[in-house]
């Protein structure tokens, strides 16, 4: 049985770059307008901001679930690839969706926190907000680690593109370790990865589906 990804799978990655360069200019709560003791009064000023950067995150999750999905199935497909490979490439990108869905969720417990004037609730959901994003760095290290490792001995992405993967999850783990500017540089260069990532997994995939149906038909 031949492994094949629908091509939505691989577009998801350009959707979930899409948002995340969208959150870039949106931002996070402040959380120094937080230690006043009127600290529901930032949030309701910024609701909008806060519904459109939950429904971001919310999109980048499910898009990287589809695309780690297509990361796994890619890797599984090709001849050379070990299990190991695909498992550890899927479970980081689970666990970086499951990092943007906690901070969605922490965000939308803020807003209900703020309509209900708790200033306490407010600020201790507003830190896991904003700090949520360590789940998520640590997923796309995990992602991005395997990934270069797995490319580099299957040959399944070009070489330079392997060391770029590898070297970026690298620098995503300096900054969940606090290493600057490791979580930075990967913040900024991911959506660019994603898109990049996306048509060459996909190209790839597509040589690799040739080649097994030729052989297919030639055993025939």
């Amino acid at each position: 049985m031949s492994l094949e990804n629908p091509k939505f799978f691989y577009r998801a990655a350009y959707l979930a770059a899409a948002c995340w360069v969208g959150q870039m200019f949106i931002g996070t709560v402040d959380l120094g307008s937080l230690q006043s003791t009127a600290a529901v009064r930032p949030i309701m000023d910024s609701w909008l901001e806060n519904v459109v950067l939950q429904g971001l995150w919310i999109l980048m999750a499910v898009s990287l679930i589809f695309f780690g999905s297509a990361c796994r199935t890619a890797f599984l497909a090709h001849p050379g690839t070990k299990s190991g490979y695909a498992a550890a490439i899927h479970a980081g990108w689970l666990l970086s969706a499951s990092g943007l869905a906690v901070t969605a969720w922490a965000n939308q417990s803020m807003l209900v926190a703020a309509e209900s004037a708790d200033q306490a609730g407010v600020g201790a959901l507003a830190y896991l907000q904003v700090h949520g994003w360590f789940v998520t760095l640590t997923g796309l290290s995990t992602a991005l680690i395997a990934m270069g490792l797995g490319a580099r001995r299957t040959g399944l992405l070009p070489s330079w593109f392997a060391y770029t993967t590898a070297a970026l999850g690298i620098l995503g783990l300096l900054g969940a370790l606090h290493i600057p500017p490791g979580g930075f540089l990967c913040y900024v260069l991911l959506p660019p990865w994603l898109v990049a990532a996306a048509v060459l997994l996909a190209r790839s995939s597509r040589a690799v589906a040739g080649q097994a149906g030729a052989s297919t038909a030639a055993r025939g």
